[in-house]
């Protein structure tokens, strides 16, 4: 066990995990960001009305189609 410990502890070997803002609200429970890790990128959206996350799933599932069909 130490010596995965040793592995995942070191900041040579692990991935730095980068947090981006995209827009910043006047409510602190509400955000919209990317986080980066290595080659994983996920974008995270917290309290968002369901028009926009309607039209963030639409956007986001014609990009894919338009760069990987």
């Amino acid at each position: 066990m130490s010596g995965i410990r040793h592995v995942c502890t070191s900041p040579k070997l692990c991935d730095r995990t980068q947090v981006s803002v995209l827009r910043q609200f006047d409510d602190k429970n509400k955000f919209a960001r990317k986080r980066n890790k290595g080659r994983d990128v996920s974008y995270e959206f917290l309290r968002l009305p369901k028009n926009i996350q309607a039209e963030l799933d639409r956007v986001i599932a014609e990009t894919l189609k338009k760069y990987l069909a």
